[in-house]
């Protein structure tokens, strides 16, 4: 896919949090979200995240897979699953 239309997905995301940290398992949620980061800033981060999410649920063929991924990895599912789906739809007007 052309870089623009992989960068937009996390950006039109934005409106809900990527990660989230319930207070019971703050530490793991850390230490998920440590694993995740980009030295080159949120975005990359962001791009990084919903790249694996796409990998984990098989590109779209096994979500109830990367539901189960995103939440062992304190990640927001419909945040990614809402990523996913403008990245498919950007993708299909370039």
């Amino acid at each position: 896919m052309p870089p623009p239309a992989t960068a937009c997905p996390p950006l039109a995301a934005g409106a809900g949090a990527l990660f989230h940290s319930p207070h019971s398992h703050r530490e793991a949620a850390d230490e998920s979200r440590l694993r995740f980061r980009s030295p080159g800033g949120d975005t990359l981060t962001a791009l990084h995240v919903v790249s694996a999410y796409d990998a984990a649920s098989g590109g779209g063929k096994a979500r109830g897979e990367g539901r189960r991924w995103a939440e062992a990895n304190f990640l927001n599912w419909r945040t990614l699953e809402t990523a996913v789906q403008v990245r498919t739809r950007v993708g299909c007007m370039l």
